[in-house]
């Protein structure tokens, strides 16, 4: 597997979303757990929203008949999480990110960082939308 830490702190990641791992408006600290491996994420990388919108669109509403969604800043993942955001295209996606819990260990499995994590992350789009 080929993998590369994402240096550009203005780079944002976006990850889709489960509708029970939204609260009362706010993500759920388990949107960010996974004892397995790194949290999936899709990076920016330079295209606008439209396409960053369509692809999380694509890739996801066959699995769910309704796509949330959230937006992270590297710098925030970096500093506030203590986090470790890495570029890890797949064949199907060359967007693919994880976020890891160091720079070795793909798991993100400490409660503390899936908090900050929660805390940082933006709602990005709901789809279709409720509004």
């Amino acid at each position: 597997m080929t993998f590369e830490s994402i240096v550009n702190d203005n780079e944002k990641l976006y990850r889709s979303l489960k509708e029970d791992q939204i609260k009362d408006g706010r993500i759920s600290k388990s949107a960010f757990r996974n004892n397995k491996s790194g949290i999936s994420c899709n990076a920016a990388k330079n295209r606008c929203n439209l396409l960053i919108k369509r692809q999380l669109i694509k890739q996801f509403l066959n699995i769910d008949k309704h796509v949330h969604s959230c937006v992270l800043s590297i710098s925030d993942i970096r500093n506030l999480a203590k986090a470790y955001p890495f570029y890890v295209p797949e064949k199907h996606n060359k967007y693919h990110s994880e976020i890891w819990e160091s720079e070795t260990d793909r798991k993100q499995s400490v409660l503390r960082k899936a908090i900050e994590l929660s805390k940082i992350a933006k709602l990005y789009f709901e789809y279709p939308s409720k509004r």
